[in-house]
């Protein structure tokens, strides 16, 4: 019996010296993660987004789990043009988020559609803000984003449908922005085919006068 109740009492403390590496390990990420963001927006010290990096980079070694530190290196990596490794960490977010986190997550999915966008893979970038308004209705910028998509792409009518349902779940003063965008491009469609007309008649009647010219001079 007494060996039972030391050996028990042997992994009792093992146990509770795991849990304080544990909790050191995340102490650590954190106090990481703070020194890093200071660097980042220079408080304190001079702005340095390489050191910054280097804090969130040891941050995620000791908990993989650092949200922060992978918001933080995103942020910077998508500022600096590096849209792979932003979309590489908010990818990551994204999937640990999954939907315990729906906030959490819809804030990276948008971004991540953004990162995509800002590669070329459209259809991709899509599926990404549909996937953030699904998971957060009320979050503006995801739907802001996937009608600002549709525009580029021309597809104004779809554009239109989504924007109706976007002010219905994410009321914005900002949509104003993209429903000027939206009347420009339909404005100029609707003077194109009169201006070719336009066009077209003034070609007719200087060629008549040329005609004439010609006819009553020659």
């Amino acid at each position: 019996m007494g060996l039972y109740r030391s050996l028990i009492w042997a992994v009792f403390n093992a146990a509770l010296f795991a849990i304080g590496i544990a909790d050191a390990q995340l102490t650590q990420a954190q106090k990481l993660v703070d020194e890093g963001y200071k660097f980042q927006i220079g408080e304190g010290v001079e702005r340095n987004e390489e050191l910054a990096l280097k804090h969130y980079k040891e941050a995620l070694k000791l908990n993989e789990n650092q949200i922060d530190a992978r918001f933080n290196a995103a942020l910077i990596y998508y500022g600096q043009g590096k849209y792979k490794l932003a979309g590489h960490q908010y990818n990551k977010i994204a999937k640990w988020a999954g939907t315990k986190q729906p906030e959490v997550g819809a804030k990276a999915r948008n971004m991540l559609g953004s990162c995509l966008q800002m590669t070329e893979n459209l259809k991709e970038a899509e599926n990404q803000f549909r996937l953030a308004i699904k998971l957060a209705p009320s979050q503006f910028k995801s739907h802001f984003n996937l009608i600002n998509l549709m525009v580029i792409q021309n597809r104004i009518e779809e554009a239109k449908e989504v924007l109706k349902t976007a002010k219905t779940y994410a009321h914005s003063e900002r949509y104003e922005a993209i429903e000027s965008k939206i009347r420009g491009i339909e404005s100029r469609e609707d003077w194109e085919p009169k201006g070719t007309k336009i066009a077209i008649l003034a070609l007719a009647v200087v060629l008549f006068l040329y005609w004439a010219y010609k006819r009553f001079t020659a």
